[in-house]
């Protein structure tokens, strides 16, 4: 449209029934646009929205096993863990250690690599199964 005064901007702006929005100040002269402010800031929103849902969807999810689990309920959570993977969560896969099972942690390594392996073609592994105390544990991620 080129350099209108200010006034005039501001006529041409309410004529075509829009808003005049200020896209740079610091230009000489300032540059200005012609919006829908309600628009503008309805999509300034949602996009907000849409930001905070993104980074909703990497919270860590845990699906606990321990070395002594059945068939089922193995099949069971690690099912659960691949919906997590579905929704593209994070997922921490623990293997809780009891009593003497302290002693020897080399099972829990072994159940653990298991698992992973398993699912290792939808995930990658984030950090490798280590110790903490009576869990053994490892953080996968959605490929």
């Amino acid at each position: 449209m080129g350099v209108v005064s200010y006034r005039r901007a501001q006529e041409l702006a309410q004529e075509a029934g829009y808003d005049l929005m200020l896209v740079s100040d610091k230009s000489t002269p300032p540059v200005v646009k012609f919006a829908d402010f309600g628009k503008f800031c309805y999509m300034q929103k949602k996009n907000q929205k849409a930001q905070r849902q993104n980074n909703a969807a990497s919270k860590v999810k845990e699906v606990k096993f321990t070395i002594s689990i059945g068939q089922h309920d193995y099949d069971t959570k690690l099912q659960h863990a691949l919906e997590f993977l579905a929704l593209k969560h994070r997922v921490q896969i623990t293997v809780t250690l009891r009593g003497r099972e302290n002693k020897n942690a080399a099972p829990a390594f072994d159940l653990l690599n298991k698992i992973v392996a398993e699912i290792g073609d939808r995930c990658e592994l984030l950090r490798a199964p280590n110790q903490e105390g009576k869990f053994v544990s490892a953080i996968v991620r959605p490929k």
